[in-house]
């Protein structure tokens, strides 16, 4: 009796054997099926790389002191904040250019865990824009006279300097800390003498500025968007 159960045992392992062997040769996302999508993968993540690096590239040679440039973020957070636009939800954050001896810089407020110590950002054009962490950029122009751009500067040194907090209250009756659209429209304001004025929406009663409403103001040109 137990050398009968032993053989049946037997077969009942190799007809296992055999079907677990047809159904891995079928089976799409078997181990061959897996690699080969992990090397498409791979190959599509280098191609966006090397793509984004020329938008970065191409951004360098239209860029100009005190553009606005504004980004895609790809986590769910800036997703959720794209929503608080109302008329273009394309950019979920915006900075503000500064060229210095060649090098181009951007000025932003940003919080979260990204952003741990959450004072105003001086970050290179290349960390803004990176693709592992957005879906493109654009850059935008106000017409600043040369008087205005240098009073913008000293704004955007003397906030950097002290550091200033993000607002994580969005609270726009307050200049200690902002958040990064209020952070733009408000250095804007200010090195125009009020010559530029954004117009604000509401959301349960708290006034904000979202990014679409620097970006689609009147007086601002669309020089160039980037999609990666």
């Amino acid at each position: 009796m137990i050398i009968m159960n032993v053989s049946f045992i037997k077969k009942r392992w190799l007809l296992s054997c055999l079907f677990a062997f047809a159904c891995s040769a079928c089976n799409p996302y078997s181990t061959a099926s897996d690699n080969t999508q992990q090397l498409q993968l791979a190959e599509w993540k280098a191609a966006r790389q090397k793509h984004s690096l020329e938008c970065i590239d191409s951004a360098r040679l239209i860029l100009k002191d005190g553009d606005i440039i504004t980004r895609t973020g790809n986590d769910f957070t800036s997703q959720g904040l794209r929503q608080l636009c109302q008329l273009d939800a394309t950019y979920s954050h915006c900075g503000i250019v500064s060229i210095s001896d060649s090098n181009i810089y951007v000025y932003h407020a940003l919080g979260g865990e990204i952003n741990p110590d959450q004072k105003l950002k001086k970050e290179t054009l290349g960390n803004f824009c990176d693709a592992l962490d957005n879906l493109g950029f654009g850059v935008f122009r106000f017409p600043l006279t040369a008087d205005q751009n240098g009073k913008l500067h000293k704004l955007l040194s003397h906030h950097y300097a002290a550091g200033l907090p993000f607002d994580m209250k969005f609270d726009l009756h307050t200049d200690t800390a902002m958040y990064c659209s209020e952070f733009v429209y408000k250095m804007l304001e200010q090195a125009s003498a009020y010559g530029f004025r954004f117009r604000k929406d509401t959301l349960n009663g708290l006034a904000y500025v979202a990014p679409d409403r620097i970006f689609l103001h009147p007086r601002c040109s669309e020089i160039r968007r980037y999609v990666y």
